[in-house]
């Protein structure tokens, strides 16, 4: 009987160890990390954007991004009062990167990155601009 519970506990032991050890789910941690650094490098190179202001871009975005998903996953809002609370909340993060230095077309720039990125992550490639 001793020997069962010893057993036992051993092994919830060993499995608690085991989950302790697994990586935090949800891209966060060190992958997050490289991202960010990925997304910084390509707004320099693309952009022509300094490191200074690479990095308040990102820190920025960074800021409002979990504003924004519970906006979205609000499910007490209309479509239409989602987009309004969306668009409130990009006008803020503009300001936020007007006071960070940024010019209107550095502004211009990013807001378009940020756009093409999100289509090319939606739909795997970027979408056909039917605007004329």
């Amino acid at each position: 009987m001793k020997k069962k519970i010893v057993l036992s506990l051993m092994m919830v032991a060993s499995l608690f160890t085991i989950a302790m050890a697994q990586p935090p789910q949800g891209g966060g941690g060190q992958r997050g990390s490289q991202m960010m650094e990925m997304l910084k490098q390509r707004m320099k190179e693309e952009l022509k954007l300094t490191d200074a202001k690479a990095d308040s871009v990102v820190a920025i975005s960074r800021e409002f991004q979990p504003k924004q998903r519970e906006i979205r996953m609000d499910q007490n809002l209309s479509d239409d009062e989602k987009k309004t609370k969306i668009k409130e909340l990009m006008d803020a993060r503009k300001a936020r990167w007007k006071s960070a230095g940024l010019t209107d077309a550095e502004i211009k720039s990013v807001t378009d990155f940020y756009e093409n990125m999100q289509q090319r992550g939606g739909g795997g490639g970027p979408r056909p601009n039917n605007k004329k």
